[in-house]
């Protein structure tokens, strides 16, 4: 689904304007849209819902609200329908306020710190959330503050229209004062606040109203937009299940993971690759942590590897690891890796003589990052998988400068690096070289910040690449069925339950729904 910022959707609704479709109209139809999820999605889920009251601002968030109060009122509702900020401001607007005045229900001019908007907010059943749109920038006012705390506070079922107030739309930022709600109704398209953390905990549960623009008017604002990927646009990347097959015809995976110090990256990286399909897949590892990575790998073959005096690979090993190599359709690098000299060695060289696609995860990541020469020479298909961390030593900046526009952030790296790129984090950004749009996923919930998850997540992406799909396609297939599988796991135990290990055991259920036969 198409992620569009403020300005994108205003061009977007510019360009319907020129083929006829005004102001008013798209107003009008962004409010019958919205009471049209209100009466038919919303309200049969709720139970005696006796007073409904519309917040309106002064813009066209609130002029949408004006069009929702009439279309409930017509529908026999009881609405008080308040002008929160004053009359309204733009000429649609004006319009549907004199279209509301027609009909027998009660206009307010109530304003933030009225002791009778206090008390109608504690005496709703449902606040219709219209007071500050998409264009909403800096923080809210110390008076609106306290109506926010208010109707966050009530008892009444909160409904925001488009996105929830004083909340940047741009951005997953979370201002200390806006308005949490239990439902929004997203105008026309989704907004990046709807899907990037933690700005979208404050939307609750999201619908989307059409508006009648098309895919040309979307096309001429914004050619290149953000977007989300669905469960059946993922399931659409995999191939079918041939009922002649062997295990060649599923991929073959060599997994170069783990040290004396973590073992456990090395298992998990290779045991989410067997579990999420591919057909062959070979562990390399020092072999002084054979004991602990073999008792726990029964189906992977085991390539154990000479072992530095610091517990990690050595570079004597690298022909074994090349010629072994040769034979794969895809490879990842660098969980539980270790940086040392040989490492760094052992990366290069790999790096420098494969054809196959590479994953590089963790420590092959730090390692770029010391030596970022080291990919020039290499002709692999690269996926790079950065957490936050990881990308800003990547790109030579801070944390902080990596969080505050994450956007444009993945976009970097994948233009410095020249392949694709996952940036880690909740609400995780797929970024390719050949195109501007970033993909965004939607799954996943925090009790997956464990050690550990990475490395399931790049033991997925590996497998999936090793099966045939495109780079882009595993990349986004392995973060949307990691994350839904982590959701999962918390849905059945627990968020503070939630373990790679659980992952695990959980995916290949997850998997069940993303079969193609």
């Amino acid at each position: 689904m198409r992620v569009l910022t403020s300005a994108q959707m205003r061009a977007a609704e510019q360009a319907a304007s020129m083929r006829g479709i005004n102001e008013i109209r798209l107003m009008d139809n962004a409010g019958s849209a919205c009471a049209r999820i209100i009466r038919e999605r919303i309200l049969p889920d709720l139970s005696d819902v006796q007073t409904i009251t519309v917040l309106c601002g002064s813009g066209n968030n609130g002029g949408d609200g004006l069009v929702i109060a009439r279309k409930l009122a017509a529908d026999g509702y009881e609405i008080n329908t308040v002008l929160v900020k004053g009359p309204p401001r733009s000429e649609a607007s004006v319009v549907m306020l004199n279209l509301l005045e027609r009909l027998d229900t009660e206009i307010l001019h109530l304003h933030a710190g009225d002791a009778g908007l206090s008390r109608l907010i504690m005496q709703s059943d449902m606040l219709i959330d219209c007071m500050f749109g998409t264009g909403f920038q800096g923080n809210a006012r110390p008076e609106d503050a306290e109506l926010f705390r208010e109707i966050n506070e009530s008892k009444a079922c909160v409904v925001s229209i488009d996105v929830p107030s004083a909340i940047n739309c741009d951005s997953g930022f979370l201002p200390d004062a806006c308005v949490k709600a239990d439902y929004c109704i997203a105008v026309s398209v989704l907004k990046p606040a709807h899907v990037l953390p933690p700005a979208k905990e404050n939307c609750g549960r999201i619908f989307v109203g059409d508006i009648g623009l098309s895919d040309a008017d979307y096309d001429a604002a914004a050619p290149d937009c953000d977007f989300t990927l669905g469960a059946d646009e993922i399931k659409a990347f995999f191939p079918v299940h041939r009922p002649v097959s062997n295990k060649g015809d599923y991929g073959r995976v060599l997994s170069v993971c783990g040290s004396v110090g973590m073992p456990g990256a090395a298992y998990f990286a290779a045991q989410a690759a067997v579990v999420s399909g591919a057909g062959l897949v070979q562990a390399a590892f020092p072999k002084e942590a054979y004991a602990a990575i073999a008792a726990k790998l029964a189906e992977p073959v085991l390539l154990p590897l000479d072992t530095s005096q610091n517990g990690m690979i050595r570079k004597t090993s690298l022909p074994l690891l090349l010629r072994h190599a040769q034979s794969a359709d895809a490879l990842l690098i660098g969980c539980g890796l270790g940086v040392s000299a040989d490492t760094v060695e052992v990366v290069r060289h790999l790096l420098a003589n494969l054809k196959c696609t590479a994953v590089l995860d963790a420590d092959a990541l730090n390692i770029i990052a010391r030596y970022p020469d080291i990919l020039e020479p290499n002709q692999s298909a690269l996926i790079l998988t950065p957490h936050p961390g990881e990308a800003a030593r990547l790109l030579g900046t801070t944390v902080e400068v990596v969080q505050a526009d994450r956007f444009s952030a993945v976009r970097a790296l994948t233009k410095r690096f020249g392949c694709i790129c996952v940036l880690k984090d909740a609400g995780t950004l797929i970024a390719a070289p050949d195109r501007s749009a970033v993909c965004i996923n939607t799954t996943g919930n925090p009790g997956m910040a464990k050690g550990g998850s990475g490395d399931v997540l790049a033991g997925v992406m590996v497998s999936f690449a090793a099966q045939g799909l495109g780079l882009f396609e595993s990349a986004a297939a392995a973060a949307y069925i990691h994350g839904l599988t982590g959701d999962r796991v918390s849905s059945l135990y627990s968020m503070r339950g939630n373990t790679p290990s659980a992952c695990l055991r959980e995916l290949p259920a997850v998997l069940a729904a993303f079969e193609r036969l």
